[in-house]
């Protein structure tokens, strides 16, 4: 079964296709720099088409943690749809490691079903994992800029992401695909 929905909402023409029963429709937004009506419009589509998940790839700042993203949470909690996020370079410019997961990342773990390891020592780190059980998706959630704040164009992932990735595919069922968002700066 195909379908094509279109909509133009807020000055964006956005696109969803859906084939077969189990591939999750899924809205993509990704820096919106300060600019909340564009994360709502993508939000208020996903909510139209019924999507199954919004994924914002990061950089909701208009230039650095200092602008402020509480609109993020605004937004995704005035919504019904499913949430994932992730950081960019501008998420984590000017901030420590745990005021970006506190920002970024926590706000929207439990609500939404994020897992991290059971290691303590990644309880602040911005990488995780979901699952979407009906439609047998793992999503994983890098960050691309692990260890490197005030570095924001440069990218890198740390060995111990590199171990937890490892073992989150590991640990991932036979049965799922595996869906990985990350930012590209």
């Amino acid at each position: 079964r195909n379908f094509d929905n279109e909509k133009n909402l807020g000055g964006i023409m956005a696109t969803a296709t859906q084939t077969l029963q189990y591939f999750p429709t899924i809205v993509h937004v990704t820096d919106p720099h300060g600019d909340a009506i564009r994360l709502k419009s993508a939000h208020d589509y996903a909510d139209y088409i019924l999507a199954d998940l919004v994924v914002n790839t990061g950089d909701n700042p208009f230039f650095a943690m200092t602008d402020g993203v509480n609109f993020v949470k605004d937004i995704v909690f005035a919504h019904n749809t499913d949430f994932a996020n992730c950081i960019g370079n501008h998420d984590q410019y000017t901030s420590t490691l745990a005021e970006v997961f506190a920002l970024n990342i926590s706000p929207f773990a439990t609500e939404y079903g994020y897992h991290k390891s059971t290691s303590s020592d990644v309880t602040d780190k911005c990488y995780y994992y979901k699952d979407l059980s009906e439609q047998k998706i793992r999503l994983i959630a890098l960050d691309i800029y692990d260890g490197l704040r005030y570095q924001s164009y440069k990218a890198r992932v740390s060995q111990e992401q590199i171990n937890w990735f490892i073992s989150t595919l590991a640990s991932t069922p036979a049965d799922y695909g595996v869906i990985i968002i990350m930012h590209q700066a």
